[in-house]
């Protein structure tokens, strides 16, 4: 003997029963309470989210014999509509009976008088499956019909209507239902049916329907046959493939590590569970969302799946930016997974792709990041030696007010570049963004050397003794970087990072933003920003006069007010190396800006006539004389 599903036995049976449509079941409610029904519905919204319900709801109540509490569930119309044998409530499923006849069928139908009820409603589901001539016969009566007849219509796919039907309705959208109200409802339901659910299985379920109750109700049916005992969250992952959170943090670190050999054993391992490689994707893309948001608001209710500690264990490892970056590849992933041979190929060399992002090398240098990001307050020293003597870097307070992955530029691939004993301290100066790299030197030797700068007039020079190679790009020295860099600070350049993005974000585009796109800020101070460009035809772009003049007038425009020059990225690592080692011994440079940009008023029509013909041939002649 067959038993009735859950999402039929359980279907709500009053407006009040309905879960997570709110404002259409007041809406209706209002209407039927104020006899103000309208003539014809459209219900569209995602499957399972409870149109078809609403309607025969609406029906109902329509027909109803106590208009106090309807639908009463008690009276003999409601008794009828319930064993669906009503004779004024009638159903069509519009992918089956799509042809003209049935429509002209159903129109002369209408005219008969309700036997039973006060109304005859017609539910029409699926009604975007009507044929062209179905869907322009219905217009008519769908417009004037009798008195005594509503229409209700219920659609997934509203976008394949016609126009003029969806204007004859009355429309209401049904949104997907929030995943703790599925939650509650799953729950409560299991307790009436004597299934033990634990709440973290709830969830899950909620997350497998997708917004959908009729789904999560089949899929807990489901659960319930495969396990006699309490349904637990591995019992849904057992199930449906899912791998647990645990699993994708620990999946997540051999990325972040860049472990090939434990991530190709690990997805061996997962396909022999028979965890599904694209619910894994798209999971994975659930976590570093969460982390990405804990790192910016450090609040932990606002992640989905994940707990505070797990999200400060993924920051461990990479700042916000490249797990952006990671979240992007994974969509890419599961776009291409349709066009690919082999899901398990293609998975695999996006976990390749994956560590090509992450930025972790070694773990003493992320444990060093984490002692700074936890003790922001107290300053961090750590020395180094190299061939030069010995290097001190100060990890000041100055970033307490920044995430931690605000604090960290993004330098692509510098080691390659750089000698291997001076990893340690390259890695500082570029990752440990709002901490003050300075030498040995106290800060009064410091203070006098910066007044013997301001001192110097001869480093007073006009822009066009400084900048004298006419069309030519300036010369840009590395002693020249270097006094740049000595003079920038990492909160100035975060600040001027966020102009930057609204610059190249924003709705605009000219020549001065297309190079902007093609440039990172390497480093930032108070007169001046360093620009990073991805070629060297791009930077002799920038500094070539008189462009480089007009570039700084559009930067100035637009909220940052400094000097720009612009080096490529191969030059910028060579002076990141030179910078670590000359710590003792900086050369200086004094920014001289360009003149201020005079704007002349711009004339108006009269005055340009006039320049032209002259006042003896021209007279002005006022609108109203």
């Amino acid at each position: 003997m067959s038993r009735t599903a859950l999402y039929q036995k359980y279907r709500s049976q009053n407006f009040n029963e309905v879960v997570g449509q709110e404002y259409i079941v007041q809406a209706i409610q209002n209407a039927i309470r104020e006899n103000k029904v309208g003539h014809a519905y459209l219900f569209c919204g995602p499957r399972g989210t409870g149109k078809t319900t609403m309607a025969r709801l609406l029906a109902r109540a329509v027909n109803c014999m106590d208009q106090v509490n309807t639908p009463c569930g008690v009276c003999e119309s409601c008794v009828e509509a319930m064993a669906g044998s009503h004779p004024d409530i009638v159903e069509i499923n519009a992918a089956n009976e799509t042809h003209v006849e049935d429509i002209r069928d159903l129109i002369e139908r209408a005219q008969l008088a309700p036997l039973l009820g006060h109304k005859k409603i017609y539910i029409i589901d699926e009604v975007h499956q009507l044929s062209t001539s179905a869907s322009s016969a219905l217009l008519k009566t769908l417009e004037e019909p009798p008195s005594h007849v509503i229409f209700i219509l219920a659609t997934t796919d509203p976008q394949k209507l016609l126009p003029t039907i969806i204007s004859r309705c009355q429309r209401f959208d049904f949104s997907k239902v929030e995943l703790p109200k599925i939650q509650n409802h799953l729950l409560s339901i299991a307790s009436k049916e004597g299934i033990q659910l634990e709440p973290s299985a709830a969830y899950k379920i909620a997350e497998l329907a997708n917004g959908g109750m009729r789904d999560a109700l089949s899929i807990l049916e489901q659960a319930s046959a495969f396990e006699m005992g309490e349904i637990k969250e591995s019992t849904i992952n057992n199930i449906f493939g899912l791998a647990s959170n645990e699993l994708k943090i620990t999946f997540l670190e051999a990325i972040f590590t860049k472990d090939l050999k434990r991530v190709i054993e690990m997805i061996r391992t997962s396909q022999q569970q028979g965890i599904d490689l694209k619910f894994l994707t798209k999971d994975l893309c659930t976590v570093l969302k969460d982390a990405i948001i804990y790192s910016y608001t450090k609040d932990e209710s606002l992640c989905l799946v994940l707990q505070e500690q797990q999200a400060k264990k993924i920051l461990e490892y990479n700042t916000a930016k490249v797990l952006l970056d990671m979240v992007k590849l994974l969509n890419e992933a599961l776009m291409d997974y349709k066009n690919t041979s082999s899901v398990v190929d293609y998975f695999e060399f996006t976990c390749m792709r994956l560590m090509g992002l992450s930025q972790c090398e070694k773990d003493e240098l992320f444990h060093v990041k984490q002692n700074a990001f936890d003790k922001k307050t107290e300053p961090i020293q750590k020395d180094f030696s190299t061939s030069d003597g010995s290097i001190k870097i100060d990890q000041e307070s100055g970033c307490e007010d920044l995430n931690e992955d605000k604090c960290i530029p993004e330098v692509d691939d510098i080691e390659q570049e750089i000698p291997q004993e001076e990893n340690n301290q390259k890695d500082l100066f570029l990752e440990d963004e709002g901490f003050t790299t300075t030498s040995t030197r106290n800060e009064d030797l410091e203070r006098e050397n910066f007044r013997k700068v301001e001192e110097d007039t001869s480093l007073q020079e006009e822009p066009q003794n400084l900048y004298k190679n006419g069309n030519q790009p300036i010369e840009i020295s590395e002693d020249m970087v270097l006094g740049i860099l000595a003079q920038c600070d990492k909160p100035t350049k975060y600040l001027d990072e966020q102009i930057y993005q609204k610059i190249v974000n924003g709705f605009e585009m000219n020549r001065y933003i297309g190079l902007l796109k093609l440039c990172t800020i390497g480093a930032s101070g108070k007169e001046c920003v360093l620009l990073i460009a991805n070629n060297q035809g791009s930077a002799n772009m920038i500094n070539t006069l008189p462009f480089h003049q007009k570039f700084y007038y559009f930067l100035q425009e637009n909220g940052m007010d400094k000097m720009p020059y612009a080096i490529s990225s191969t030059f910028f690592k060579e002076c990141v190396a030179a910078f670590v080692k000359q710590q003792n011994n900086l050369p200086t440079f004094q920014v001289v800006r360009y003149p201020e940009r005079v704007i002349e008023a711009r004339k108006t029509p009269e005055e340009k006539v006039l320049e032209i013909f002259g006042d003896d041939q021209v007279e002005i002649i006022e609108e109203g004389e």
